[in-house]
């Protein structure tokens, strides 16, 4: 018997899911999770609720509502949607409570304590007419290497991810005024160091060969420190170091960590010892993206 945890992205709660979400990620999901149990193994439906994004507060903003109160409503509303098409998650986590930030800012200990997270000085869009920083979604500019509309993380025409000092033309969504660069200090996590691990796992992978000479180019080109915290009022606060208290979780890495808080909880529940279940290789995790 193997045991599964099917882990679908989790959702921004800024609007209700649509037929995209539910026949790319969360159906996919719940076929396999189906089939699974019908041929005798364990398998468990982790997801979330992905709160801490900007998607939801640029809703809030035009709704002139609280950043908390929208998020509350689209989460029930997610909930309705997946129940309508009879999906049934074993661990729902929503990244504003309690157990899922404490569990967030274990591992980010535990990263910082195994040398995989640097200090650095990097630098912030900033409003100077709102006075305050934008991030994510509430920068908008054109992409560096192809010149179309992009946001702060990615241009969603050739893939590239961005860094906020090579945006051009940045602009604020919220008042539409240009932002300029604030220098801060914040988090990076070391991605080159991993890059030998990951170049022998993907030569141990079954995917096809073009992807693992596609990922290999990436880590031999492409990889660099990934910042990990940033100036946005919502989200995981990180306590420690003092040169990075206020800021927050970016959601790329905590609201993906959704995933390890509901597998402990599943865990917990069955009697199970998370550690050791996700470690043994008769288990297997299965991650889907999101779909728009």
């Amino acid at each position: 018997m193997r045991t599964y945890f099917i882990c679908p992205a989790p959702p921004c709660p800024n609007g209700k899911l649509h037929l995209g979400h539910i026949g790319g990620v969360y159906l996919p999901a719940d076929i396999f999770v189906r089939f699974q149990r019908m041929a005798g193994h364990r398998a468990y439906y982790i997801t979330g609720s992905d709160e801490h994004g900007t998607y939801t507060l640029e809703t809030a903003r035009k709704l002139g509502r609280s950043f908390s109160e929208v998020a509350e409503g689209y989460v029930h509303k997610i909930l309705e949607c997946l129940r309508a098409v009879q999906i049934t998650p074993d661990v729902f986590v929503r990244t504003s409570s309690a157990i899922h930030k404490g569990n967030a800012l274990a591992i980010f200990r535990e990263l910082q304590a195994a040398g995989y997270v640097d200090v650095r000085q990097g630098v912030q869009l900033y409003c100077e007419h709102c006075d305050e920083f934008a991030a994510d979604s509430l920068a908008t500019g054109r992409c560096p290497a192809c010149s179309s509309p992009c946001d702060s993380n990615l241009c969603e025409n050739c893939g590239l991810a961005l860094q906020h000092d090579t945006i051009r033309d940045a602009r604020h969504v919220t008042c539409g005024c240009n932002l300029v660069l604030r220098p801060i200090t914040q988090a990076v996590f070391d991605m080159p160091r991993l890059a030998h691990s990951l170049h022998e796992a993907i030569g141990e992978s079954v995917w096809p060969e073009p992807i693992r000479a596609k990922a290999r180019a990436w880590l031999h080109r492409e990889v660099r420190g990934l910042p990990m915290t940033r100036h946005f009022r919502h989200g995981v606060e990180v306590k420690q170091p003092d040169s990075l208290i206020g800021q927050t979780l970016l959601t790329w890495f905590e609201g993906l960590w959704c995933f390890d808080t509901g597998i402990r909880e599943q865990c917990a529940r069955a009697g199970l010892d998370a550690n050791a279940r996700v470690a043994r290789p008769e288990h297997r995790d299965s991650f889907l993206h999101g779909a728009g």
